[in-house]
Order: structure tokens, then sequence, then C-alpha cells
């Protein structure tokens, strides 16, 4: 049901959102300087990756009003307690309402799938996001335990998070936050919030990740209180020098050597399932991905490249073929078959996705085989050949 859904859904217009490109001028370099220090100014960068703080304020772990950015961990709940997706396509469009447009009337029965308010804030608590209370009663958040809701939706830590990933980067709020100082290469997901009380006069904020030019995920999280309308461009500006200070990689050239692709490829999570590269040389899975996929989360394995003593065959255009469990072939069963080195004949120039199930998610698959034309510096990946693919009908029996 997940992808007849999610199909209906982004046939709806849902489109993935980039920095505008607006010049980063050195008046706005000092301004952002200034503001770095601002106690109505709360902020986080991560390094999703890696799972680690780049950069904070000091007061990133403090509960402020969020406006609208809770909505989003609203509709995170609901799809995990209906088991990452709804009964009904309606629903599905109440929640992209909320998320892309940010429809206040959408947040009432999105939570109410989730279980209640009551139900919102202890499923945050318990996936570990620092104690916010994200409900629609207390609209609490902070910018370290939102930046921790973005590594667990990216790295599929609930179920549904693959649909909650999709419609952030749809964001149709905010366009003018951390979006307009960013360059227009850069990839962002985020979901935005404005609210007006007595106490912090117009709370505006704005949570969420970028992919950078090299591949890497890296949240950005800006809060602000207390400065009306013009928290609007002061979060604009903090978003553009964090980007700068924090987020390039000075090290990274366009044309990349060999080793530096292995190097950036060595984090990389695939978003589809295990995935079988044509590059010389394997993958190094963190500890945490190989302890994560021994007990139970195979989301988080990493990619893996040719096994010894085979090499890339630059010979032929490079093609990919999916595998997906179903009848007698389980996710483990695939992984054993292609570990077993009856792939090898066609291993050099051809890309193995091993799905995680039989849901076939072509949005992920598509996502990975972009992921994988950058790091390969490649403008073009096949389809398998009926040739191939017969041959691997066979080798699968």
């Amino acid at each position: 049901m997940i992808i007849k859904l999610f199909e209906e859904f982004t046939y709806t217009g849902v489109q993935d959102h980039f920095g505008l490109g607006i010049k980063f001028t050195d008046a706005l370099q000092q301004s952002y300087l200034e503001l770095k220090n601002n106690p109505n100014i709360s902020w986080a960068v991560f390094d999703i990756d890696n799972d680690n703080f780049i950069a904070n304020s000091d007061n990133y772990d403090q509960n402020v009003e969020g406006g609208s950015v809770p909505k989003v961990i609203a509709g995170a709940c609901a799809l995990h307690k209906n088991g990452g997706d709804f009964d009904s396509t309606h629903d599905m469009w109440k929640l992209q309402k909320l998320l892309v447009n940010s429809n206040n009337e959408m947040w009432p029965p999105i939570q109410k799938l989730a279980g209640g308010g009551d139900s919102v804030n202890e499923w945050s608590n318990r996936m570990g996001w620092d104690n916010m209370k994200p409900s629609t009663n207390s609209r609490l958040i902070n910018a370290k335990g939102m930046s921790y809701f973005w590594r667990d939706t990216l790295n599929k830590k609930y179920k549904g998070a693959e649909i909650i990933e999709t419609l952030s980067y749809g964001c149709e709020t905010g366009t003018y936050r951390i979006r307009k100082y960013l360059p227009k290469e850069i990839k962002v997901g985020h979901k935005t919030g404005t609210m007006v009380t007595q106490a912090t006069q117009l709370a505006r904020n704005d949570s969420g990740w970028i992919i950078t030019l090299d591949g890497r995920r890296i949240g950005i999280t800006v809060l602000t209180q207390y400065f009306g309308k013009s928290g609007e461009e002061k979060i604009a500006i903090m978003a553009g020098g964090l980007y700068r200070e924090y987020c390039l990689n000075n090290n990274h050239t366009k044309h990349e050597t060999t080793q530096q692709r292995d190097s950036t490829l060595k984090y990389w999570q695939p978003k589809s399932g295990v995935v079988f590269l044509p590059t010389e040389g394997k993958g190094v899975p963190q500890e945490e991905s190989i302890n994560s996929f021994l007990g139970f989360g195979k989301e988080n394995y990493p990619w893996v490249g040719l096994p010894d003593g085979v090499k890339k065959d630059t010979t032929k255009p490079l093609q990919y073929v999916t595998l997906i469990p179903g009848g007698g072939d389980t996710f483990e069963n695939l992984l054993d078959k292609v570990n077993s080195g009856k792939f090898d004949s066609l291993r050099p120039n051809t890309i193995i996705f091993v799905l995680w199930n039989s849901r076939r998610n072509e949005t992920a698959i598509q996502a990975d085989l972009k992921d994988i034309m950058k790091y390969l510096n490649v403008s073009k990946i096949n389809s398998i050949s009926n040739q191939d693919l017969n041959k691997v009908k066979q080798l699968l029996k």
C-alpha cells in the first residue's frame, strides 16, 4: 500500500527544493558573526552521516516556541503508529497538506492518527529527541532534538520515514529562510514555523538539512524568538553563515580522485537497500552500521564494493539491476547469493540493488542512482540489458 499511496501523493505536485543562490555579501557575513552568539537565537549544525554536532549555540538544548515545526513530528508519529502508511489516500493527502503547505487544519486529524498529543510527546521522548514536547498543546522544540529527529528520519529509524523525507524536500513555506543564501545546487529538506505569542512576540523557525555538493547530509536548525518579522532574515543570514563556516568541504574539488570518492562513499547510506557498486575496493562500514544491521536496523547497512580480485570494466557502460525479496528469496538470502561469487561475471559494470523487502520504492532507487552518478562522475546508468537480465534470473535459481 505504501507504494500506491506514495505515488498518488507525489503525483500532486510535490517538488524538491534547493537554495535560492542569493549572494551572501561581506555585510551579511558580518551580520552573521554578530548574530551567532545572540541569546534569542538557538542553532545547531549536525553531521548526519557521522552522528555528531559540528557546531551549536550554547542554548541549543533549550525548548522554545516551535510554531509549525512540530507538525513534522506529529506526521512522523502518525506514520509510524500506522505501520509506515495510512489506510486511505485522503489521510495521506492531509499529511501532504500539513507538511508541504503547513495547513493548520490538518494538524489535529494527523495528530489523532498518531494517538493524540500525549502520544506524540511520549513517542518523541522515547526516540531520544531531547525531551521536546511537539504536540499541538505545547509546540516546544529545541535545536538539539530537531537535529536528532532529522538524523533518524534520513536514516529511516522509524516506519514511514522515507515519506517524511520526501515531503520535507517539498516544503513550500519559509522560502526566504534557510534556503535564501544557499547555493542553487544545494538540496534542502526542512519544516518552518511561525507563532505569535505574548511571550515571544513573533517566533520564526526553520529546521531541516541540506545535501552538500559532495553528498554529505548536514542538519541545520535555526530557531528565533522576540525579533518579530525580522526573524525571517536573521534565519536566512544564520543559515548562510553556518553553511559557509561549517558545511563547506574546502578539500573537495569538482574533479575528485578515486581515493577521494572512496572516502566519501565509505559513509554513504543508500536509501533503497544494500548497493553493490562496480568500484575498486570495498566500503568500510561504521561500527554502528554493523551493529544496527546485525541487531534490527537493516536500513544502515552500507554499500559494498567489488570483491577482491574483481576489477571495474571500463569498456562497458554502467547498468543496474534490482533484486527484490520474495518467494523463496529473503533479503539475507539475496545478499548471500550476491556475495557467493555467482555474480562476478556481471559485477564489473553492473550496480546491484538488494532491496530491503518486496515493496519496491522506485523513488529511493532513483535517488541512490543520482548519488552514484555524482560519486562516480558519470552522466548515465542504463537499466540492465535483456541478455544480462536472463543471466541474473538463471543465477537466482
